[in-house]
């Protein structure tokens, strides 16, 4: 994402969940398997503060 390189969570033939890198900013969304790339539209990072925490 925007040249930052994260971890799949899951993935599937139509979806991909995945982390997203601290400050990534924005840009496109590129996908490398087995040497192809593919780049997908431009997106917008934004951090939203769900307000949610882990219990203790």
């Amino acid at each position: 994402m925007n040249g930052k390189t994260t971890q799949i969570a899951s993935a599937t033939d139509t979806l991909l969940v995945v982390g997203i890198p601290a400050n990534v900013g924005t840009g496109a969304v590129k996908v490398a398997v087995n040497g192809k790339d593919v780049t997908g539209q431009s997106f917008k990072y934004q951090d939203i503060n769900s307000g949610y925490h882990e219990p203790d």
